[in-house]
């Protein structure tokens, strides 16, 4: 299904440029500090193109059940892959306060699901700037989180959270609640608060791989079907050998919440860990190393191919949803990219951020090192949370991607070309509409979610 949308023509949804509370250096500071990464070049779209991903008649429920004649409830596996990292507070809580369209749905239609959650951070604690271990994609729930972060002691976190808690959240556990409703609501906001402790280089395509693979922290999970050290979609088993999670005949679904751009290396992949580090890892002393060396990351087309191989019917089994920050254009609605062949000008490095992404400093796009350092939006949280007084997104490209190669294999998959662009940003513009293009950039994430659940149902 392809629909069209009118593209964004202001970087900042809520705030002009001119309103901004921070000088022109300040503001290159920041960017120089929480840059996204870019990949290669992009496919061929349209801007304003937006994916649905291929999927069953219009109108028609999904079963849920790959396809097969399988009889009982529909069955879920959701996973949430949620950035950690600095500035996400505000973000995760817009996510957790627009899940009540999720919760009701799942509940309504009597669903079989099972939920887990797991971070961007893979990392170990000698990176540079890790003050810990990374999740490694694990689902273990770890209640010391509130202790590491001020955050959590602003908000006044339910005590509750503080409890230890299963890996995995299922239906028949929240069935033996006095109230289902309130009793997922309030677990899904334990589970997806995760604080801003995480490594500033996101990898969440890798981590989703670590996550849902039979040599990964999460092996035990899967049961016998992690046979030979390889997932079998084809296993069928009961009792105790069956999969708590990635089961045979459930849909699998990922959303994943990021503010920044994938980073996941070729050396993080599996089989390349002899690979020559200048080829296949990351330099993380240099700032925004995974924009300047997109060939040292892991293509997104191949964690799809991955992805879809776990289900032995992938189109009906695999659906994916990235909310992350749209793509800048520039003002020829070109989309903007590093360049190494592009040298930077002093009138480049050191003026507005509108003459840094124009066509004199980003040839056909083509930035130099040290300029393509933008983000998609920057607005005024609803409510200021550990002083994170402004809300940024860069661009989520690799994320895009990905879910760009879902759609065109055949899988259900949520996202949008839509783009954001740097020029006269004072210009009012219609917000983005978030049933059809997910954005970490709305204050409101509710018709995201309500998307969402109609992908989950083959709408």
């Amino acid at each position: 299904m392809t629909i069209k949308h009118t593209p964004s023509t202001s970087l900042f949804k809520h705030l002009p440029f001119s309103a901004l509370p921070f000088s022109a250096l300040t503001f290159s500071a920041l960017l120089i500090t929480l840059t996204g990464c870019i990949i290669k070049e992009p496919l061929d779209q349209d801007p304003g193109e937006v994916r649905a991903g291929a999927q069953g008649g219009a109108g028609q429920e999904n079963s849920g059940q790959g396809g097969g004649a399988s009889q009982g409830p529909e069955r879920l596996d959701l996973l949430f892959v949620i950035d950690n990292s600095r500035l996400m507070i505000s973000h995760q809580q817009n996510l957790i306060r627009s899940l009540t369209p999720l919760v009701d749905d799942l509940i309504t239609r009597g669903v079989d699901y099972r939920i887990a959650v797991t971070t961007t951070d893979i990392s170990t604690q000698e990176m540079i700037g890790n003050v810990m271990d990374g999740d490694q994609g694990s689902f273990e729930y770890k209640p010391e989180r509130p202790n590491n972060d001020l955050a959590f002691f602003e908000l006044e976190v339910n005590e509750a959270c503080r409890a230890p808690r299963a890996p995995i959240l299922s239906s028949e556990q929240m069935a033996t609640r006095d109230d289902h409703r309130a009793g997922l609501l309030e677990e899904l906001s334990c589970r997806l608060f995760l604080g801003t402790k995480g490594n500033t280089y996101e990898k969440g395509l890798e981590a989703t791989r670590r996550a849902l693979s039979c040599d990964g922290a999460n092996r035990a999970l899967f049961g016998a079907c992690c046979e030979g050290g390889r997932f079998q979609q084809e296993c069928d088993v009961e009792g105790a050998e069956q999969p708590q999670f990635l089961r045979p005949d459930a849909t699998l679904a990922v959303i994943y919440l990021s503010n920044e751009d994938d980073c996941s290396t070729l050396m993080e992949a599996p089989g390349n860990e002899g690979c020559d580090p200048e080829r296949c890892s990351l330099d993380y002393l240099i700032p925004r190393s995974c924009l300047y060396f997109p060939e040292r990351l892991t293509p997104p087309d191949q964690f799809a191919t991955w992805l879809r191989s776990l289900k032995r019917n992938p189109d009906e089994q695999v659906i994916m949803m990235p909310i992350v920050a749209p793509r800048l254009y520039n003002e020829a609605g070109i989309e903007l990219s590093y360049s190494a062949e592009v040298s930077v000008s002093d009138l480049c490095e050191f003026t507005s951020l509108n003459l840094r992404m124009s066509e004199e400093c980003c040839p056909e796009g083509r930035c130099p090192f040290g300029v393509m350092s933008a983000p998609s939006c920057v607005y005024e949280p609803m409510v200021v949370i550990a002083d994170e007084e402004l809300v940024v997104g860069y661009p989520g490209k690799r994320y895009l991607e990905f879910a760009e190669a879902l759609s065109n294999a055949g899988s259900r998959a949520l996202w949008c070309t839509q783009n954001a662009t740097l020029f006269d940003p004072s210009m009012p513009s219609p917000p983005l509409d978030s049933r059809l293009c997910p954005s970490l950039c709305d204050d409101d994430l509710t018709p995201t979610i309500e998307r969402f659940v109609e992908l989950l149902r083959g709408l």
